[in-house]
């Protein structure tokens, strides 16, 4: 799954804490060597640092990418997508921001499989495109045969 750390406004131990089981072991990428020691400390806030196998950095030609949303597409043809809410039920309860999403909150997403439904592509949002980022890599993950996009920041360009 991707949790990114681009700053301290990301909420890496948050997000870390909330999707990654205490024994659970995984890898942290670091776009370079200097931020190693940052981040490594980041996660040690929360106890997680002995989890960690190891520390890559990676060329970006390595780096494998998803399918980028055509959001023209989209924002034209709603009903083609399963809409995957992952902001929290508090969020969700002072307005859905379309009719027929289906609201997993992210620190649910890893176990729901059988909530989403697979014959139309899957599209993720939350409130702004920090989560959506996250949710979008633990359904791909998830699913191996289905289309699924990051909504991303485009949520603010929806149709009114």
């Amino acid at each position: 799954m991707n949790i990114m750390a681009r700053g301290e406004d990301d909420k890496l131990e948050t997000w870390l804490g909330a999707l990654v089981k205490p024994e659970e072991k995984f890898y942290v990428i670091v776009s370079s060597v200097k931020d190693k020691n940052k981040i490594v400390d980041r996660i040690a806030k929360i106890g997680y640092e002995t989890q960690i196998i190891a520390v890559c950095t990676m060329s970006t030609g390595i780096f494998e990418s998803s399918e980028v949303l055509d959001f023209e597409k989209f924002n034209n043809g709603i009903e083609q997508y399963t809409i995957l809410d992952v902001r929290n039920e508090s969020e969700v309860s002072e307005g859905k921001l379309f009719k027929n999403a289906i609201n997993i909150p992210l620190n649910d997403l890893r176990n729901s499989k059988n909530e989403i439904p697979t014959d139309k592509p899957i599209v993720v949002h939350c409130a702004g495109g920090y989560r959506s980022a996250v949710g979008s890599s633990i359904i791909e993950n998830i699913f191996d045969k289905i289309n699924v996009f990051d909504l991303g920041e485009n949520i603010n360009n929806l149709k009114k």
